[in-house]
């Protein structure tokens, strides 16, 4: 059985094919995830368990919505409106789940200007948040967004190794990786980049400037940049490369204990505590008397 209301907005239409690779991307990635998550938790859950607890997430989408589950059917209302209406799948029919699911949004993003907006990486979040919270509340969904950002930290990325906020004049660099291109071109804390490329900055976004400032490794970026405390104006060129945080700083207390602490992980971290080792017996003659190694983050 399938029933929906008649819809105040649509989202923006796609052509048959690729409509159809969105359902199908949309299918494929929940029934994996699912899968894994049904067939991995120690606690056990069955499918139709963890399908209703991510779909009673669908206020996400618009907080008008309500998913209820009742024993033969499923129900999508907003504002107490009915939207949808299914017969509810078997309980561990993993795929009878998923097209329900995929139901529920299409028919979500039909019935809601404000749902229509969303995209199924919006989907995947409520979905898979939903259903770890019930077998484990410290595993969450790491989004393609976030996951860029973890992958980055773990193994770098293609940059000048520059952190910086914008103001009036310009980019106003708030520090520099002290091994990376920018540091090795010269630039410094407390520098404001005024422009990329021959592009003035002033007055674009943070995006925009990164935007001017990204490009593929090895290639060389100009940069107008005004040294206010010398009051000079220089121009740099800056070789994009591989770009790996540190994870480790280390200190000494009073009685010649060192303590090292690893904020990450990722693919530089065992060489950053080696090399603290190495300095702090530098610095303390060999006479460290112990390590503590803080991995609290």
């Amino acid at each position: 059985m399938l029933s929906t209301c008649a819809s105040p907005a649509s989202p923006p239409r796609l052509n048959s094919t690729a409509a159809q690779f969105e359902r199908s991307s949309i299918n494929a990635v929940l029934k994996t995830g699912f899968s894994e998550i049904r067939d991995k938790s120690l606690i056990e859950r069955s499918t139709a368990e963890l399908f209703i607890a991510g779909l009673r997430n669908i206020s996400t989408l618009d907080p008008e919505y309500r998913f209820t589950a009742e024993h033969d059917r499923l129900l999508l209302t907003r504002d107490n409106a009915p939207v949808l209406t299914l017969d509810r799948p078997e309980s561990d029919d993993l795929q009878g789940w998923v097209t329900a699911t995929i139901a529920m949004y299409d028919a979500a993003r039909r019935a809601s200007s404000l749902a229509a907006t969303a995209n199924r990486e919006i989907l995947y979040q409520l979905m898979f948040d939903g259903a770890l919270i019930q077998i484990d509340p410290y595993s969450r969904y790491s989004g393609n967004q976030s996951a860029g950002v973890n992958r980055a930290n773990r193994n770098g990325f293609i940059g000048i190794g520059i952190d910086y906020d914008m103001r009036v004049d310009g980019a106003y660099i708030l520090s520099v990786v002290p091994d990376g291109p920018a540091g090795h071109a010269g630039l410094r804390e407390g520098d404001v980049i005024s422009a990329v490329d021959g592009k003035d900055v002033t007055g674009l976004t943070r995006e925009a400037t990164r935007r001017l400032i990204a490009g593929p490794a090895g290639t060389s970026v100009r940069l107008a940049v005004v040294r206010a405390d010398a009051g000079e104006k220089l121009t740099l060129a800056v070789k994009r490369g591989l770009i790996v945080p540190h994870t480790v700083d280390w200190t000494l207390t009073d009685n010649n204990v060192a303590v090292i602490h690893v904020h990450s992980f990722n693919i530089r971290t065992s060489t950053d505590v080696s090399e603290a080792v190495t300095k702090i017996k530098e610095r303390t003659n060999n006479r460290v008397k112990g390590y503590v190694l803080d991995l609290r983050g």
